[in-house]
């Protein structure tokens, strides 16, 4: 199967359930030079958001019954227990087994984000039933807001730290925000992750 590609949008209605339209990451950049007399000179940035895709967004979660998609359970990373997020149920497939409709069998040892399968088996099994709405995800090709489960993971009695979903970027041009696809890679527990990582270690080290 053709990777999926991203899917621009205008508005929510032309994204497929759980997703959402939201803008792109935000793109900034800025020029330089050298003056006459030897100095530099460099403009003020430049920001413009990209064009706005169907992003799959993040629901926090403490149980399954808060999971209002068929078939999606109350999971977390098997590296950390927290945060919970509503995320597509472990249905194996490698036996034959039939998917629910609207999904399909994927191996994910052969797709991008290979590690999407950690979410149900750390243990090696690789080929799962997973939302064809989501097989950008999968391709990395398709955003992930992780901004509601951030804010809720780092939220607690010693105040409040929103982490950001990720940052790459190159010489005069940074993007932020996190974008499972393009050419802007990330590795497991995903950039959708690296803020609620960073909030924990704020936290402890208090």
């Amino acid at each position: 199967m053709a990777p999926a590609r991203a899917q621009t949008c205008a508005t929510d209605a032309n994204c497929a359930a759980p997703l959402t339209c939201k803008p792109g990451s935000k793109i900034c950049s800025a020029s330089g030079g050298m003056l006459p007399d030897g100095g530099t000179f460099t403009t003020e940035p430049v920001c413009e958001n990209g064009p706005a895709t169907c992003t799959w967004t993040l629901v926090p979660c403490t149980a399954d019954s808060e999971c209002t998609s068929a078939q999606w359970k109350c999971l977390a990373p098997p590296s950390d227990p927290v945060p919970h997020f509503c995320f597509p149920e472990g249905i194996l497939c490698a036996a034959g087994q039939a998917c629910p409709a609207g999904w399909s069998c994927i191996d994910f040892s052969a797709v991008a984000r290979a590690d999407l399968a950690d979410m149900w088996s750390p243990n090696g099994q690789t080929q799962y039933c997973f939302p064809d709405v989501l097989r950008g995800v999968a391709d990395k090709t398709a955003q992930v807001d992780s901004s509601a489960v951030s804010q809720n993971t780092s939220s607690g009695s010693s105040g409040t730290t929103t982490g950001t979903a990720g940052t790459t970027g190159t010489a005069k041009t940074t993007s932020s925000g996190c974008a499972l696809g393009g050419h802007r890679p990330a590795a497991w527990p995903w950039c959708l992750l690296a803020g609620l990582a960073a909030a924990r270690l704020l936290r402890r080290r208090r």
